[in-house]
């Protein structure tokens, strides 16, 4: 996680969304805003694996 800036005297809001999906792998984005503000205080970018017969948790519609 890369941490931009202090979240003083705030609550951290988190936000996630997968941003790319593959047959075995996924991405997904994530940021956390102090409450109340446009800017975020961290943000990362992580790669999961896809397990086989998990693929259907992302709701592809290519999915047999």
């Amino acid at each position: 996680m890369n941490f931009r800036r202090a979240a003083v005297q705030r609550d951290a809001v988190p936000v996630a969304h997968v941003s790319k999906t593959g047959h075995t792998v996924a991405f997904g984005e994530f940021e956390l805003f102090a409450e109340r503000q446009e800017k975020p205080i961290a943000q990362e970018i992580r790669p999961f694996a896809v397990l086989p017969g998990s693929a259907s948790a992302f709701n592809r519609s290519d999915q047999r």
